[in-house]
């Protein structure tokens, strides 16, 4: 029997049976780029630039601090 590892690493990504793949950063960029959001803002938040730089800052410092969690588990 094959491990999980190499049966997930073997799989090819473009599979006919795999769902559309959405093009997360290409989106965020675009909406970022026109300042153009999807919903309601509170005039007392932040810009939508601003909170996004926030919001990916606070994502990577948490993934960093997982990583270094696991790393060293």
């Amino acid at each position: 029997m094959r491990s999980p590892y190499a049966r997930v690493s073997s799989r090819n990504a473009t599979q006919r049976n795999d769902p559309p793949q959405i093009p997360v950063a290409a989106l965020v960029d675009g909406k970022l780029a026109n300042n153009n959001g999807d919903d309601y803002r509170d005039a007392r938040s932040s810009a939508l630039q601003e909170a996004s730089r926030i919001g990916f800052a606070a994502l990577d410092e948490e993934s960093r601090t997982l990583r270094l969690a696991v790393r060293d588990y």
